[in-house]
């Protein structure tokens, strides 16, 4: 799982778990960054407009993870109950 981060509190914790149920690993968690639409404006992808950024760095970390994951998953179906109910655990103790 990649978690494309909103920015929220507690949100690392609730990706882990939510990952954690399905039985899946985090791969990632690509922190929000004004470069990207900085990027698309210019018609371009972060790793071209700003190469040496640290946001192009976390992008090409996660391409090298990709490109060597020789592990595959079948994630676990969750239900709305299990999934309300990590949300309720996470944010309680963000709260």
């Amino acid at each position: 799982m990649i978690n494309n981060m909103r920015g929220f509190d507690g949100e690392k914790e609730v990706v882990e778990k939510f990952a954690e149920a399905l039985g899946v690993p985090v791969i990632e968690h690509i922190p929000r960054s004004d470069l990207i639409q900085r990027a698309e404006f210019d018609g371009k992808t972060v790793i071209e407009a700003f190469p040496d950024s640290n946001q192009a760095s976390i992008y090409k970390k996660l391409a090298e993870k990709i490109l060597t994951q020789s592990d595959t998953y079948a994630p676990r179906i969750l239900g709305m109950k299990e999934i309300k109910e990590i949300m309720r655990l996470c944010m309680a103790k963000t709260a």
